[in-house]
């Protein structure tokens, strides 16, 4: 195992002198500055001999620190921003044609003016209320208001309908038919009547189907259904078994 290193109070002191060492040779002690100035004023060296606070006379101006700002300057001394930039002669020609072609008039003499010449209904002018100055274009509401063009019937005459057609029914009669009654195709052969259904027996290997339903309308007979009844979606008494203690046991077994 590769060795750690750790320090210890040795290490520490050994480490405080070295910073100790390295502040006083990079920095003056507190107590190595003056606490006040000297007799001259401070100005304790010279330039030349000369002091400034005795030998520079008021007002006096040095060669080398006047500036004098030129009448004429390129523009190239100045810094632009976002609120203050130059316009060359070029951008400035876009500038101004780009304003003269806005003031001019754009929309051709000729062009068709947006707007609205009349109001028709079907192909029919409507005439403009000249005190409210509005068109009203009635919408039918109602069945009745609207052209019948393809025959609807109304409530009323559907039930003239049926009750026309049944009408001569006064009761309802059931006729079981007999061999000789009916031809080999099933259809009844006897002399129908309106308001009776005709029962056509089946065959016998039609255990669940035991009649042919026929109705006598607009002179000949039409079939209207049979007494077949499909129970294939239902369960048989012999198709519940009861559960037997074997099963109780093994259910009550499981984990």
């Amino acid at each position: 195992m590769a060795l750690k290193n750790y320090l210890d109070y040795d290490g520490l002191l050994y480490w405080k002198q070295k910073i100790q060492a390295w502040v006083s040779a990079k920095f003056a002690l507190k107590t190595d500055i003056p606490t006040t100035l000297p007799a001259d004023g401070g100005n304790a060296d010279t330039v030349g001999g000369h002091t400034v606070a005795s030998d520079v006379p008021a007002n006096a101006k040095f060669t080398d620190t006047i500036y004098t700002h030129p009448n004429n300057h390129p523009a190239s001394m100045i810094t632009e921003d976002t609120e203050h930039r130059f316009v060359t002669d070029a951008e400035q020609t876009k500038y101004d044609a780009a304003y003269t072609h806005s003031q001019a008039a754009h929309a051709p003499t000729n062009a068709e003016r947006n707007t609205v010449v009349g109001i028709q209904k079907n192909g029919a002018d409507l005439t403009v209320d000249s005190t409210t100055r509005k068109v009203n274009i009635t919408v039918p509401t109602k069945v009745s208001e609207l052209s019948n063009d393809s025959k609807f019937q109304t409530q009323s005459q559907v039930s003239a309908a049926i009750s026309t057609a049944i009408g001569n029914v006064t009761s309802m009669e059931f006729v079981i038919l007999k061999a000789g009654e009916y031809n080999s195709n099933g259809v009844p052969a006897v002399t129908g009547s309106v308001g009776k259904i005709y029962l056509v027996p089946k065959t016998s290997s039609e255990t669940a189907n035991i009649y042919t339903e026929w109705i006598y309308a607009n002179g000949a007979f039409e079939k209207i259904g049979d007494t077949a009844v499909d129970l294939s979606g239902y369960i048989q008494d012999s198709d519940m078994v009861p559960i037997t203690n074997a099963q109780i046991d093994e259910i009550m077994a499981a984990t």
